[in-house]
């Protein structure tokens, strides 16, 4: 019972929350979901990581270690290959039954199959796209190099856009607007699209033309920090609304206090994140002075975003842990 209820916090954190022991049976049935739908979801980095393969023949294509013939056959059989995963995983979807109804929450649990399947078509198609483009270089296409450069600064898009579909239906299933890890998870997406934000100014500082414009890519790289301090003064308010709303209730849990104090404490320790979120803001900050002392020396500034890309795994790699560590304090 406990590995559920531990399983469901990773995905559909904030059920637990609000749940006293006549409600086990539809924690339960809702982590027994959340447990099935996720590795589905997670499974469409399959068909992204074929591009990963065709990535590696390429060089031994350049290098001379394949010939022609050899990688138009390795990139047609990567197609089928594509497919036929895509094919299997709309499937898997497809039988997954309905998610479970509740009692207790208004939430909505676990994508819809027209969420998913956009996913779905966006990595398959990304995926295709990407093996023609091997297919037209090798064939002599004088502007596949230049659409090959391009698809660089896409590829994190792609991959980018899983994480957040699986951070925002996370979101979507929190029927309780106050609660904290609402919060938690958009910051999640927020520091993936200023991953992305800093690919985009690379983007613009060599194909100009084909973006924006270097101004409005730093801008919206801007943008973004303002919207992270944002979404920390709005965790920081739900934390303290939820930690009141519990201890308003405490004495009507009965003999589910026990669980409800390890619930209070879990909900103390996101003070822990919004630490983390403010040394985020403050390195962004940080990065974004970078850019603007840089901004007219192209390499530079193409150094400060690729340090950036690296510092900020850290981050990500702590923010793992809290949430796990809290995953701890419901056992």
């Amino acid at each position: 019972m406990k590995k559920v209820i531990v399983g469901l916090w990773l995905i559909f954190a904030p059920a637990a929350q609000a749940v006293a022991q006549e409600f086990d049976d539809q924690i339960v049935e809702i982590a027994e979901y959340a447990q099935e739908l996720r590795p589905v979801v997670e499974s469409v980095y399959d068909i992204v990581n074929v591009a990963d393969q065709a990535d590696f023949e390429y060089a031994q294509w350049e290098a001379g270690d394949l010939s022609d013939e050899q990688f138009l056959s390795m990139l047609a059989a990567h197609k089928v290959n594509v497919r036929n995963t895509t094919k299997t995983i709309r499937e898997a979807f497809a039988a997954i039954p309905p998610p479970p109804t509740s009692t207790f929450s208004d939430a909505k649990f676990g994508m819809s199959s027209g969420e998913f399947e956009s996913l779905l078509h966006a990595c398959e198609t990304f995926s295709i796209d990407i093996l023609d483009l091997y297919a037209k270089i090798v064939e002599g296409d004088e502007n596949a190099l230049k659409d090959y450069s391009l698809s660089v600064y896409d590829r994190g898009t792609v991959m980018i856009a899983v994480s957040n579909s699986l951070a925002q239906s996370s979101i979507d299933s929190i029927g309780d607007q106050n609660h904290p890890q609402r919060s938690a998870l958009t910051a999640v997406i927020n520091s993936n699209d200023v991953m992305l934000a800093l690919l985009g100014i690379q983007k613009a500082m060599y194909f100009e033309d084909e973006t924006d414009g270097l101004d409005a890519a730093i801008d919206h790289y801007r943008s973004l920090i303002k919207r992270h301090r944002e979404i920390l003064r709005q965790g920081r308010r739900q934390q303290r609304v939820t930690t009141f709303n519990l201890n308003s209730n405490f004495a009507a849990f009965g003999e589910d206090r026990p669980m409800t104090e390890r619930i209070l404490k879990m909900i103390a320790a996101y003070e822990d994140q919004w630490a983390l979120e403010l040394s985020m803001a403050e390195w962004m900050s940080d990065v974004s002075d970078e850019i603007e002392e840089f901004r007219s020396d192209h390499e530079s500034l193409d150094f400060v975003i690729i340090q950036a890309t690296e510092d900020f795994i850290p981050f990500e790699n702590e923010r793992t842990r809290l949430i796990y560590e809290r995953v701890q304090m419901l056992k």
